[in-house]
């Protein structure tokens, strides 16, 4: 484990929020790498592109999961009748 000083700023503001914006910071961190790991799924969801022929106004539809499998909106046969 290395040693880090203690800042200024950390003394002034307390150990609450101190450790509050070194976890952010941490999960920043995790959440940008979690993202580059999951790039060629979702260019791989983009180009199968069955479901965004029909919606391309929502730019959300060509990375869902329902961009493989439907090629229509389900929404509009379901009958509750």
């Amino acid at each position: 484990m290395r040693k880090k000083k203690i800042t200024y700023m950390a003394k002034e503001i307390g150990l609450g929020p101190s450790l509050f914006l070194i976890t952010t910071k941490e999960l920043l961190k995790l959440f940008l790498v979690l993202s580059l790991i999951n790039i060629p799924t979702l260019l791989f969801i983009y180009k199968y592109n069955d479901y965004a022929s029909i919606d391309t106004f929502n730019f959300f539809t060509m990375f869902s999961l329902g961009n493989m499998a439907e090629n229509g909106k389900v929404c509009s046969i379901v009958n509750l009748a």
